[in-house]
């Protein structure tokens, strides 16, 4: 009698909806698809598992959540960290090379995929490209590019370095920085 009195009960609470009912999270989904960048090959929600003191995840977990905020759809969000086909080292000191033979004005953008610094600055970098689509811009990863860090002497990121009339300017920045009008200024 107890237990039909328990499973009447139960029937009750789950034809009327009284039983909590958990709904996967946006975030949560979006974690499952987002590589984490550190590095370990996971998606954020394992590397959150297997290491937990990973600061890069943390970073991007930020991220995620003011795009939220900002209303962005699960997709916008997946298309905003994925990681551009980067192109060879030889292919990228060809494009250097053929640019300043034709007196073409390059920025170089030295990053890594696993500095927190270079995942926050991502927006500028997207806004640098659509404010001068005209000139060059080169991104070059630090595990995938190491030797044109070493032969630029790169060893703070992220780092811009434009190459104008045969001269270099270099410019350390992160999220607080105007590059904007740093590279107005010496491009005008």
């Amino acid at each position: 009698m107890k237990i039909n009195l328990a499973l009447g009960l139960l029937t009750i609470l789950v034809c009327t909806g009284c039983v909590a009912q958990t709904q996967p999270s946006v975030t949560s989904s979006i974690e499952d698809t987002i590589p984490c960048p550190c590095g370990c090959e996971l998606n954020l929600r394992d590397c959150e598992t297997y290491d937990p003191t990973c600061q890069t995840r943390a970073v991007v977990q930020n991220q995620i959540g003011r795009l939220e905020k900002e209303g962005k759809s699960p997709q916008e969000i997946s298309t905003y960290f994925e990681q551009p086909e980067l192109p060879s080292t030889q292919e990228i000191l060809t494009a250097i090379s053929t640019a300043q033979k034709s007196g073409h004005t390059v920025i170089l953008y030295f990053y890594s995929e696993t500095c927190s610094t270079c995942i926050e600055v991502k927006p500028l970098i997207k806004e640098v490209e659509k404010k001068f689509p005209h000139i060059t811009l080169l991104h070059i990863e630090k595990r995938h590019h190491s030797t044109i860090f070493s032969e630029y002497g790169i060893e703070t990121y992220p780092q811009l370095i434009v190459l104008l009339d045969g001269e270099e300017i270099r410019k350390e920045f992160s999220k607080n920085d105007d590059i904007i009008t740093f590279l107005e200024e010496i491009l005008s």
